[in-house]
């Protein structure tokens, strides 16, 4: 056996899809995805215990080995708009980059969509590593804050964090919306070396990424990016 799963409440897998448009539009409106008016609530709590995937894995997505057993748990109440999705896993490698000690955690609160993930170590098989690697993002009303963070000593020194506000506007042309992000100043670090990013702003739509005003800073060392990435070739993206 692969895994074990146990489901308790009422559920109608064939709806999961329009379960989770829902949830998404709660917290991000501007997707303005329609469900079926024959649709089918799905309120339940699941369990699942995996146990092996080395199978699985090396079938559909080679070079990728997780570790097992581990445990993840949750609910879903399309009623409520909620999806929590909770546990650990011990750890995964993939190609050259192994991570160990995996938490994840998703969930409402305070009418805010929060998901974490933390990771205590992530290294290369050349040597280079980060410890105590942590992604949280919480998002309503059509904004999604996030941070990420690292250390980059075993020790907890050499800080590194990268913040980001977005927004999602509707587009009158297309399903998917427009999304804008501004990047707070940062101060990180990258192969030992302490570097400043300057604030900068991003956008992508459903054909074009916009990259405004970054600037990666390392005394006099000076990573500059400006334009955009499109299928028109008109447009392009400067990096100095």
């Amino acid at each position: 056996d692969y895994f074990d799963l146990k489901i308790e409440g009422n559920y109608q897998f064939q709806d999961i899809a329009y379960t989770i448009q829902i949830i998404l539009n709660k917290f991000v409106p501007a997707l303005t995805l329609k469900t079926p008016a024959n649709f089918k609530a799905n309120i339940f709590d699941y369990r699942l215990n995996v146990k092996y995937l080395d199978d699985i894995t090396h079938v559909f997505t080679p070079g990728l080995t997780i570790e097992t057993p581990f445990f993840l748990y949750g609910k879903i109440d399309s009623d409520n708009s909620d999806f929590e999705l909770e546990g650990s896993i011990p750890g995964f490698v993939y190609n050259s980059v192994e991570c160990r000690n995996i938490f994840i955690s998703n969930k409402v609160i305070d009418n805010a969509y929060v998901s974490k993930l933390k990771i205590k170590e992530i290294r290369h098989k050349r040597g280079a590593k980060i410890y105590d690697f942590s992604v949280n993002t919480a998002v309503a009303d059509n904004k999604l804050d996030n941070t990420i963070a690292w250390f980059a000593r075993r020790d907890s020194s050499g800080f590194s964090s990268v913040e980001s506000k977005s927004e999602f506007i509707t587009s009158d042309t297309r399903l998917w919306p427009k999304i804008a992000t501004n990047f707070l100043s940062s101060e990180v670090y990258i192969a030992g070396e302490y570097w400043k990013i300057k604030p900068f702003t991003a956008a992508l739509d459903s054909t074009n990424i916009t990259i405004e005003g970054f600037k990666l800073i390392n005394n006099n060392q000076l990573v500059e990016i400006d334009g955009t990435i499109s299928n028109d070739s008109t447009k392009v993206l400067s990096v100095n």
